[in-house]
């Protein structure tokens, strides 16, 4: 029975879709990822059917080459997901180590973000004060004056904008990093509530 227990596992491709599936729960954008990252795994030759128990590192690493090799962005997106398919492997007893583990990170480069200039900040002010793209000004402000990203922006609803209180709530589930935080509209020049225009859920 015990030889039988160290023995126990499934092929790489049910591993990393049930993976997929315990993490429901995410934000729909990042399942949206972690089902597209592991189709590029999948579609390397000859791994969908490997053993999860009899995969190496040498093994990992050429799959992690063959699929993002192009790019060390999603290089280092799918070394994550692939060390993540594992872990969960792990706990379901389908391998006792995670080769993933072994394989280094490629290093983060670091690009110096240059700020718009005050020219190019009037600009766009002054481009949304026209008809044609006044419904924009909110989402505009939010992103000039607050630092609120724009995937954030893009998620938020009339009930997440205060204007008793002049905040807007960035929920957890609405975040970048799955934090929720308040941002005060004080903050955004000229705003008046009859000018904006947020979508209602």
């Amino acid at each position: 029975a015990a030889l039988e227990q160290q023995e126990r596992t499934v092929p790489f491709e049910q591993a990393a879709w049930e993976s997929v599936a315990a993490r429901a729960g995410r934000r729909p954008t990042t399942t949206r990822d972690l089902r597209h990252y592991v189709r590029r795994m999948l579609r390397v030759e000859g791994f969908a059917q490997r053993p999860l128990r009899a995969m190496t590192v040498g093994q990992c690493r050429d799959l992690l080459h063959a699929a993002f090799g192009h790019s060390a962005h999603s290089y280092r997106k799918g070394r994550a997901i692939l060390h993540s398919i594992f872990a969960y492997g792990m706990r379901r007893e389908w391998c006792d180590a995670n080769p993933v583990a072994r394989i280094e990170t490629p290093a983060v480069q670091e690009r110096t973000i240059e700020p718009l200039s005050q020219e190019a900040v009037a600009r766009l002010n002054e481009t949304a004060q026209g008809r044609r793209f006044r419904d924009m000004r909110f989402s505009l402000s939010l992103l000039l004056y607050s630092g609120v990203r724009p995937a954030e922006v893009e998620r938020l609803n009339a009930e997440d904008v205060c204007w008793e209180e002049r905040q807007v709530i960035i929920r957890p589930q609405k975040s970048k990093t799955g934090g929720g935080r308040v941002v005060p509209l004080r903050l955004l020049p000229g705003l008046r509530r009859q000018d904006c225009h947020v979508p209602r859920n």
